[in-house]
């Protein structure tokens, strides 16, 4: 018998969550553009434009290139043996597909949650694919609001 736990989170804690998840799995494959996005643009505010709006957001971009640039150069350079196609470290571990099965099926509630008309072109829309078998897809059901 599996053990199982039941979590009760608000949205923003729930989005907290899957960007985590995202975080974990993505950096691991050296795809670091979304987590470069995140510490170049923190605390940046994209609806307050002022009049040095426009030269501190090409300065956050400059950054966020170099910094992925960066993270992109050290991964390559320590990995560079181990990202070989044939090696057992090029593809996703057991964790890595467990956590994408989490964000998936996170990320396709909040979409199916979300107030229409929602955009069914998006990668948001479509439910999770399911990597892991070992494991049971989480299942996610929204609360009625206390």
């Amino acid at each position: 018998m599996t053990t199982r736990y039941e979590i009760q989170l608000t949205e923003r804690q729930l989005r907290l969550v899957n960007q985590a998840l995202e975080m974990f799995f993505r950096l691991q494959m050296g795809q670091f553009s979304d987590f470069a996005d995140l510490v170049a643009f923190r605390n940046f505010s994209f609806a307050e434009k002022n009049s040095g709006w426009a030269e501190e957001f090409d300065n956050r971009i400059h950054l966020r290139d170099d910094f992925q640039n960066a993270l992109q150069d050290i991964y390559s350079h320590i990995f560079r043996d181990l990202l070989l196609a044939d090696s057992p470290f090029s593809r996703k571990t057991e964790d890595m597909e467990c956590a994408i099965d989490i964000w998936e099926a996170i990320r396709y509630k909040l979409w199916q949650d979300a107030p229409d008309p929602k955009p069914h072109w998006s990668v948001d829309s479509t439910p999770p694919f399911h990597w892991h078998h070992d494991e049971p897809l989480i299942k996610i059901s929204k609360m009625e609001e206390e």
